[in-house]
């Protein structure tokens, strides 16, 4: 910085990939903070992709690579351009709280530390309620100033660099820089060897920013062998540093310990490295030694696990995705690893499904896909009820909502009932087949498919132990042109009060375009289970159905059109408004019996966004679309949308403003929030038991 330039107090800098729905929200929230002279730097890894053009208007220093080359790249892109005192990291679908960055570095400049950690709040998938992050909640709840990480040994736990504000002229001290070569998963390797080389570090014990967890974040999208190997380079990198400051710097070995335990639990419980080490070809030997490299170099001490810092960290004994792993568990785990026994130490925790007996008739299991005519089957069905039963064919009662209260008139959720493994309803289908004596079943479910649930693949998982009991499965799934199916896609889950309904429909692209046009590996699950037949929504899917059983049509097409762009907007603002689920669906629901009804009119997504969509779908799902009896003409779609290029709707008229508010303001009155009164808990006392006494057990359970 010469001597002309003014002081730059602190530089945020923000790397840039495809977050464009996220990234102006990011960047205003730093202006908030009201900072005198801050500097924000946004560097764009993805040129190929996103030119000059893409941030006119932004308020911020783009920094352009030449190519992609990777997070740890960016951050050092902008570190290098920096000019500020304080340099402090934020990812651009993130975003600070009102205040949050400023108090943050207030405390920074007052005490003069080299690091201020600050508590994060995270978001669920599709929901916009937030939580402390749980390791800022049980380590970092108290502000102070510490020193390093021999005085502070519970700074080893900060996992992310944007968590902290860091003094500039620290990280020049002593060179530090993320990795290049760890082009994902670098935050927890650059934050440990920034605390151990502070001397001093500060807690503010508030959260200050909001980490917002979406699906297809490097964070929540799942993995391949070249993110296995970065992953393990990560750990091993992790307590090769770790090591060497225990060796040569003076920290006790229980931080080198408790970096082993951390090792193991990623493994463990963060990646499918596990699972991948036991199952995987040839090509996963050269992880299978560097992982026997790792456990056997410095064994794991079951003393560890008793540690008072691993057990504030530790999920073992907690209900995770991984099930249940208790503590004897875990130390299986770390012999079978020693041993090189993947597969014993992958099937602790691997929840292997037991063979099911086939003792039902033939299922057609109709996946239903918002607004690819899914409530106009399920009406035809019940309308046609007998006459399908004549044939052999039963649309059980069993999962059907009995005293159901649609959102907006017309809507019905099929049978939701049988989602849930474990419900009464599955026994009512057993017996309602039973008493039918049906040669085959249908079930149709609005949402059975279950795209957007984060907790997808295990609840897909627990369904199809039940899915398995039948004789055979042949599986409908309705389609619909990409680019409106989109659209119509995202009223609906606005409108019916989704966690993901206060996206914008540029937020909502970004966030799930890519997995929703994805057939392939959205149906892959169920197509594990029997053959995919995909209905073309422009076909009639319910004269199709008809067709199906030789059955003329015989019933007007109850359809369930979508809301308006100005009623969408109005039951955007009631999800913004409201996290309460309850609240939110009172007052969506009031709200569409009051509102207007429109036509659906013109397409809420953009000419750009609507070409995209069709290219897309063509390049991920065209060939094996095609192969189950969807073939549209991707050319004339294109053609069409060209021939459409209007800009959609973005404001919110008046009268759906004003009604919007009525109705969260009434649902506030009619649904109170709950306060439970604290209730004094009597003292108790926990006994642990040792590791030994615990092997010793099994061990006599055993005999």
């Amino acid at each position: 910085m010469s001597a002309e330039e003014p002081d730059c107090p602190i530089s945020v800098i923000i790397p840039f990939y495809d977050e464009t729905a996220f990234l102006p929200a990011a960047v205003e929230s730093v202006i908030a903070q009201g900072i005198d002279g801050i500097e924000i730097i946004v560097v764009n890894d993805n040129p190929e992709v996103f030119g000059e053009a893409a941030f006119e208007g932004l308020q911020a220093t783009v920094i352009h690579h030449e190519q992609n080359r990777g997070l740890s790249a960016a951050r050092n892109s902008g570190i290098a351009a920096a000019r500020g005192q304080h340099i402090a990291f934020l990812d651009a679908d993130d975003y600070y709280l009102s205040g949050g960055l400023k108090a943050q570095w207030e405390y920074a400049v007052e005490t003069g530390a080299d690091m201020t950690h600050a508590q994060t709040l995270m978001t669920a998938v599709c929901s916009t309620k937030t939580v402390i992050l749980p390791r800022d909640q049980r380590l970092f709840r108290k502000s102070g100033v510490r020193g390093g990480l021999s005085k502070s040994e519970r700074c080893q736990f900060i996992v992310s660099s944007w968590s902290s504000i860091y003094s500039a002229d620290f990280l020049a001290r002593h060179a530090l820089r993320f990795d290049e070569e760890q082009r994902k998963f670098e935050d927890r390797l650059f934050v440990l060897d920034a605390v151990c080389s502070a001397e001093t570090i500060a807690y503010l014990g508030r959260p200050t920013r909001v980490w917002r967890k979406r699906a297809g974040s490097i964070s929540t999208s799942s993995t391949g062998f070249d993110e296995h190997h970065l992953q393990l380079g990560l750990i091993e990198k992790c307590t090769a540093l770790v090591a060497d400051r225990s060796g040569h710097h003076g920290l006790p070995e229980r931080v080198y310990q408790r970096e082993l335990f951390q090792a193991i639990s990623r493994i463990v419980w963060d990646t499918r490295l596990l699972e991948m080490l036991a199952k995987g070809g040839a090509e996963y030997d050269p992880l299978r030694e560097r992982v026997l490299k790792l456990v056997r170099s410095e064994k794991l001490k079951p003393r560890t696990l008793s540690d008072t810092l691993v057990m504030r960290i530790s999920r073992i004994g907690e209900q995770t995705a991984r099930g249940c792993i208790e503590e004897g568990d875990f130390l299986h785990i770390v012999r079978y690893l020693c041993e090189g026994k993947f597969d014993k130490a992958y099937s602790v925790v691997a929840q292997e499904p037991s063979p099911v007996q086939k003792t039902l008739p033939n299922l057609i299991l109709h996946l239903g896909l918002h607004k690819t005519g899914t409530t106009s089957i399920q009406n035809w069905c019940l309308a046609h009820r007998n006459q399908l039963l004549a044939r052999g064919v039963l649309f059980p009662k069993a999962g059907l909502p009995t005293d159901f209260q649609p959102i907006r008139e017309g809507g019905f959720p099929g049978h939701q009932g049988l989602m849930k493994p474990n419900a009464d309803a599955w026994d009512n289908l057993r017996q309602e087949i039973a008493e039918s004596g049906c040669e085959t079943v249908i079930i149709s479910c609005e949402n059975m498919l279950m795209p957007l649930r984060p907790d997808r693949d295990k609840q897909i998982a627990a369904l199809g132990v039940r899915l398995r009991e039948f004789a055979s499965i042949r599986i409908v799934v309705g389609v619909r042109r990409p680019d409106v199916w989109l659209d119509r896609f995202y009223r609906e889950i606005v409108s019916n009060g989704h966690g993901a309904g206060a996206r914008s429909v540029d937020e909502f692209l970004c966030e799930y375009q890519k997995q929703l046009l994805d057939l392939p590996a959205l149906l892959a699950p169920f197509a594990a289970l029997g053959e995919v037949e995909l209905v073309d929504y422009a076909e009639g899917p319910v004269a199709r159905f008809a067709r199906m059983f030789k059955m003329a049509e015989g019933v007007t097409d109850l359809s369930y059109p979508s809301p308006s762009a100005n009623a969408n907007a109005g039951a955007r603002l009631i999800n913004a408004s409201l996290t309460d689920k309850q609240r939110r669906i009172s007052a969506l629901r009031e709200y569409f019996q009051l509102i207007e009804p429109e036509a659906t009119g013109p397409s809420l997504l953009t000419y750009q966004q609507r070409r995209e969509a069709v290219e897309l779908f063509r390049m991920k799902s065209g060939d094996w679309a095609a192969e189950r009896g969807y073939m549209p003409d991707y050319d004339t779609m294109i053609a069409e949308i060209e021939g459409e290029q209007a800009s959609p709707p973005r404001d919110l008229p008046q009268p759906q403003l004003e009604l919007a508010l009525r109705c969260i303001q009434r649902a506030e009155i009619n649904h109170p929030t709950k306060r439970p009164r604290p209730k004094s808990a009597p003292p108790s006392v926990t006994f642990m038991l040792q590791p030994w006494v615990w092997r010793l057990i099994q061990w006599l359970r055993g005999r």
